[in-house]
């Protein structure tokens, strides 16, 4: 199913979310946001905006969990409704999804997240669309070599995401990816073998998951609700040989 295969990195964050949380400072007197607390829903939401073989694409996901768990979702972006939510198991919770062909919000508009859970109560966030970065990247490199990528700040945007897949001709495949605050990053250490590297960077409007964050969800729930959005000049390529790298003398 599509919504499954795209709830994976969402079910991710959500891991994440809760254990950074409890890391950011819970204490025997301080009661942290959990699948077992038996507290408000915990939402983990996420929408994409991006560039594909197809052309433009909008995609959104979401993740609600709570205690006793929720028996439906209610969930629009702006007013645009989601598919109906569905129970998934691990973690149990309900998941809902927006897929569209197309870029649905331009940069610079207001994304609202809306959340009506079981009708008891709504819980909203609110992130600028930001706009999509131009980076740079090396067109050939060298195996044993790192792998520097950089970019302007772009209007709107919290942090970068980087992704990238390094491609041997014999069928290997390394996944790199990074997440950061500045407009620079090295993807790996060393590059492993001999190929081709494709990837994108995207910009992200909302929170960072780090120790001590803290979620933009509120009303009927807490949790992280963000929005990324690249396009054909936020992706790169370089070519890997497997000569050996150049060193200054």
């Amino acid at each position: 199913m599509k919504l499954e295969r795209g709830l994976r990195p969402l079910l991710a964050a959500f891991c994440t979310a809760v254990s950074l949380v409890a890391l950011g400072g819970c204490s025997d007197d301080v009661t942290c946001p959990g699948i077992e607390d038996g507290l408000e829903p915990s939402i983990i939401a996420s929408a994409i905006e991006g560039v594909g073989t197809s052309g433009r694409f909008t995609r959104a996901e979401i993740f609600c969990t709570a205690d006793p768990l929720p028996g439906a979702l209610t969930t629009t972006i702006n007013d645009r409704a989601f598919e109906a939510s569905v129970a998934v198991s691990d973690p149990p919770g309900l998941a809902a999804a927006l897929h569209e062909t197309g870029w649905i919000w331009a940069p610079g508009i207001e994304a609202e997240l809306s959340v009506t859970i079981d009708a008891s109560g709504i819980a909203t966030a609110l992130e600028a669309v930001p706009d999509p970065p131009r980076p740079a990247a090396p067109a050939a490199a060298s195996v044993g070599e790192t792998l520097r990528i950089a970019w302007e700040a772009t209007e709107g945007a919290d942090y970068y995401d980087v992704r990238a897949v390094l491609k041997a001709a014999r069928g290997d495949s390394l996944v790199l990816e990074a997440s950061t605050r500045e407009t620079t990053v090295v993807l790996t250490d060393s590059i492993a073998f001999a190929g081709a590297i494709e990837g994108r960077v995207a910009a992200v409007s909302g929170p960072l998951a780090e120790v001590g964050a803290e979620g933009n969800v509120s009303g009927f729930g807490w949790g992280f609700f963000t929005f990324s959005v690249y396009d054909s000049s936020s992706l790169f390529s370089t070519a890997v040989d497997d000569r050996a790298p150049r060193r200054d003398r």
